[in-house]
């Protein structure tokens, strides 16, 4: 009997088991496999935990899928349910999502005992993991030590990003999540700091001013920009921004991609559709964060075409991350990431709709070109690049997830596996995979067939790793490889 592990039972451990049972071949050896996660909870992970109703999917519904060929089979589930009924099923509650990705997994258990597979789930941390001689893998949790011949490390974010150092201290809310909990300790009438304008930052707004918080919420960024608002997206066809171009100029330039012809191909992209990409930009930066969302709302149509074209380029761009110059990747994430991260992932227009009536009644403020901000005397104050200071009485922060594996925890398997060299920092961010199936490259360069990673620890090699759109991509591609591994009679154990 084969046994295969999946670390992390969030959307990347769901996806892969899911796909691991439907395409399993018929083989006289049966296969036994084994989740683990430390939290006792298969599915929903952080971001789709229970929590407030105003808390919205970011993706329409009929693009949310764990099934990489289905993309309507969240909404197909959720509407052959009576007791989820909403009034927009378009952005459905994230906590509905939920519920869909635990049904996933139980529909994923009863399909296993079907084709005679044994499941069995550990709520235990992984906290060592070692590459035996024979390529076999031992696991070691708080119920001992177990040996598996596959490991599908699904271990989900990072470390929680702290630009301020403030973890630790009084009235500041380090991980926000869930929201409906951590607010209700928050009093009504304090001056709140939110770090951050991005769609966590968001929540955070929305949530606060859900439980009658009275008191003045301010957001505090170096941009100042608050995401885009979600425009009417239609499928699209991508014209220039292709495999084909990109076969083209990567044989013209010896292996590689620059920047600017990127930009050059989204630019002839967008002429092609009546739009002008450098007027997107211009426009965003020289109107208010009000006035913005208010002209993104009432141009739906408009903004969805940029949208969709943005939303086409999933098909291509983990290809043009792969072979874009190196320095270019530097210079990308380091001034650009920021702004195109805010394209791609625009907020439902019912969330723009109530974050306007807050910046109109005054009741939210963006701050923008912060530079400190330190606890004094049971307050915390942020100093501006203009040299004012503004105090606050709760912080919360909403600067997401630190891509860089290096700023793993002591003592958690992530940082075990850096130690050890089964696994590499990616210097743009995640471990070195094999980029075709998702295998794991070690320090000393060799690829370990038989580990194979999947999320936001594969962000480097891949660029766009947070969707439960590309997930479900990566675990199709990673799982296929292992089932063509047992077709091949090519095991490598």
């Amino acid at each position: 009997m084969k046994k295969i592990a999946i670390i992390g039972a969030g959307v990347s451990g769901l996806c892969s088991f899911y796909n691991l049972v439907t395409k399993w071949p018929s083989l006289e050896e049966g296969l036994s496999i084994t989740l683990y996660d430390q939290r006792p909870l298969i599915g929903p992970g952080i971001p789709y935990q229970h929590d407030s109703d105003v808390l919205l999917l970011n993706r329409a519904s009929k693009q949310m899928s764990i099934v990489h060929d289905h993309p309507r089979h969240f909404l197909d589930w959720y509407e052959s349910k009576s007791e989820y009924k909403v009034a927009d099923s378009e952005f459905l509650p994230r906590k509905i999502f939920g519920h869909y990705l635990k049904a996933c997994f139980e529909q994923t258990v009863e399909a296993a005992k079907e084709k005679q597979m044994l499941v069995e789930v550990k709520f235990e941390e992984v906290t060592n993991m070692v590459v035996m001689e024979n390529k076999r893998v031992t696991l070691e949790s708080a119920s001992g030590l177990y040996e598996y011949d596959y490991i599908l490390l699904c271990i989900g974010h990072t470390e929680l990003g702290d630009p301020y150092q403030l973890q630790g201290e009084a009235h500041y809310i380090h991980n926000p999540y869930p929201l409906a909990k951590h607010v209700q300790d928050v009093q009504k009438d304090a001056a709140v700091a939110i770090i951050g304008t991005s769609l966590t930052a968001v929540d955070a707004a929305l949530v606060l001013k859900q439980h009658g918080h009275r008191g003045t919420i301010y957001m505090l960024s170096r941009s100042g920009m608050l995401p885009d608002v979600r425009g009417e997206i239609v499928p699209y066809q991508l014209k220039y921004v292709t495999e084909d171009y990109l076969a083209a100029v990567i044989k013209k330039n010896g292996g590689w991609i620059t920047f600017h012809e990127i930009i050059e191909a989204l630019h002839n992209e967008c002429l092609s559709e009546g739009l002008h990409l450098k007027e997107i930009v211009k426009k965003r930066e020289q109107l208010s964060n009000m006035e913005r969302l208010q002209r993104e709302m009432n141009h739906l149509e408009k903004v969805g075409i940029w949208q969709s074209i943005l939303l086409a380029t999933n098909e291509v761009i983990e290809s043009y991350w792969r072979y874009l110059k190196p320095a270019d990747k530097t210079l990308y994430l380091k001034k650009y990431e920021r702004f195109f991260m805010s394209k791609r992932n625009p907020m439902p227009v019912q969330n723009a709709q109530k974050i306007v009536a807050m910046l109109q009644e005054d009741t939210l403020r963006i701050l923008k070109h912060i530079e400190k901000l330190v606890s004094v005397n049971e307050k915390f104050v942020a100093t501006f690049r203009s040299g004012e200071q503004v105090a606050f009485d709760w912080v919360i922060n909403a600067t997401g997830f630190a891509k860089d594996v290096a700023r793993a925890s002591k003592g958690t398997l992530l940082q075990q596996l850096l130690a050890s060299g089964i696994v590499e920092r990616n210097q743009y961010g995640g471990i070195n995979i094999d980029f075709a199936n998702g295998s794991v490259v070690s320090k000393a360069g060799s690829v370990l067939h038989n580990v194979k990673a999947l999320g936001q620890i594969t962000c480097g090699t891949y660029y766009f790793t947070s969707s439960v759109e590309m997930v479900a991509k990566h675990a199709t591609q990673v799982i296929d490889d292992i089932v063509q591994q047992m077709k091949n009679k090519s095991f490598v154990i």
